[in-house]
C-alpha cells in the first residue's frame, strides 16, 4: 500500500538536494576567488569611519565560517571513524563502505544520522537480524553521543560558543526553519555574537 505521489515527492526532494548540492560545490570555489574583489567594493560603499569596523567584522566572520566548515568535517570524520570500528567489530561487511557513507550523511544536519542509518541497516539486515540490532544499537548509541557531547565541544572550539549554546542554537534552528535552520543555526549565532 504504498502511495506513488508520496514515492516520486520524496524522489524529487532528495534529487533537488542533489542539484542544490552539486550547485553549492561548484560555484564555492568561484565565490572564494572573488571574495578580495566583492570585500573591495562593499568597503568603497560604506562612509570612512565605518570601514575598519566593517573589515574586522568581516575578516572574523569568514574565519568563524571557516572554523565551522573544518568543525563539521571534524565531527562526520570522527563519526565515520567510529562507524567503520563498531561495524568491523559486529561483523557487517562492507564496513568501511558504510562508514565512509555514514560520514558524509553526517554532514547533513537533522535527517544525516537518519540517512547513514537507512544505508547500514539495509546491509547489516541482509547480514541477519540479530546483526540489523547491533548495528542500530551502535548508531543510536553514537548519535546520542555526537549530539551531546562530541558536536557541542568541536563547534564550542570551532566557532567559540559553550556547548549550551552550541544545543540551544540546533534546537531553535531547527524548530524554526527545519533543515535549512539547523544548518545555518550555529553560524548565524557565531556572527549575533561577532557583531
Amino acid at each position: 500500500t504504498s502511495d506513488p505521489a508520496a514515492a516520486l515527492e520524496m524522489v524529487g526532494n532528495l534529487a533537488g538536494f542533489g542539484f542544490n548540492l552539486l550547485t553549492v560545490l561548484v560555484v564555492t570555489p568561484y565565490f572564494a576567488m572573488a571574495m578580495q574583489d566583492i570585500k573591495l567594493w562593499l568597503v568603497r560603499l560604506l562612509r570612512p569611519h565605518h570601514r575598519e569596523d566593517f573589515l574586522r567584522v568581516l575578516g572574523e566572520s569568514t574565519d568563524l565560517m571557516a572554523n565551522f566548515i573544518v568543525g563539521n568535517l571534524v565531527v562526520s570524520v570522527i563519526a565515520g571513524v567510529v562507524t567503520w570500528i563498531g561495524l568491523t567489530v559486529i561483523g557487517v561487511p562492507y564496513a568501511l563502505a558504510l562508514a565512509a557513507w555514514v560520514a558524509i550523511t553526517d554532514l547533513i544536519p537533522v535527517l544525516g544520522a537518519l540517512l547513514g542509518a537507512a544505508g547500514v541497516a539495509v546491509v547489516a539486515f541482509a547480514q541477519s537480524p540479530e546483526t540489523l540490532l547491533w548495528s542500530i544499537v551502535l548508531l543510536v548509541a553514537y548519535q546520542q553521543v555526537e549530539n551531546f557531547i562530541i558536536a557541542p565541544r568541536v563547534m564550542n572550539r570551532a566557532v567559540d560558543l559553550s556547548p549550551a549554546s552550541v544545543i540551544i542554537a540546533l534546537m531553535v534552528g531547527g524548530s524554526l526553519a527545519g533543515l535549512v535552520g539547523a544548518l545555518l543555526a550555529l553560524p548565524l549565532a557565531a556572527l549575533l555574537k561577532i557583531v
